[in-house]
């Protein structure tokens, strides 16, 4: 739940707007604003801000809903999914045969015996 309004007492003009989420404050913020600015103008400007930390807090979260959801239903890359099964931003450092090995794009012996293609032996 969103909360925001606006006033102009004494020709100075702020706004504030306050985040709940389960009844948790999430986030919130007071505006001074211009004294030539307008109480209409002022909700305005609250309104917008509470729309862009929407926007900042929400997207994230449902992309890596969406992408969680694309991820598990795949089925592709299953042997990656074995080793990283929840997807999120935290990036994971390893080396060049490390990454190679976890998807499955290295060149490696056991690929010979998995029907996989035959690389010469000094490969």
């Amino acid at each position: 739940m969103r909360l925001s309004d606006s006033s102009k007492i004494q020709n100075r003009a702020g706004c504030a707007f306050v985040h709940f989420q389960e009844n948790d404050e999430i986030f919130s913020e007071l505006l001074r604003l211009s004294d030539e600015e307008t109480v209409f103008m002022a909700e305005v400007v609250a309104i917008r801000q509470a729309v862009k930390i929407q926007i900042k807090n929400a997207a994230p979260r449902e992309i890596l809903e969406a992408w969680q959801q694309r991820w598990s239903g795949s089925s592709n890359a299953r042997w990656t999914y074995s080793l990283l099964s929840k997807v999120d931003y935290k990036r994971i450092y390893g080396d060049f045969f490390l990454n190679q090995f976890s998807t499955g794009h290295g060149v490696f012996p056991f690929f010979d015996t998995h029907g996989g293609p035959a690389y010469p032996k000094w490969v």
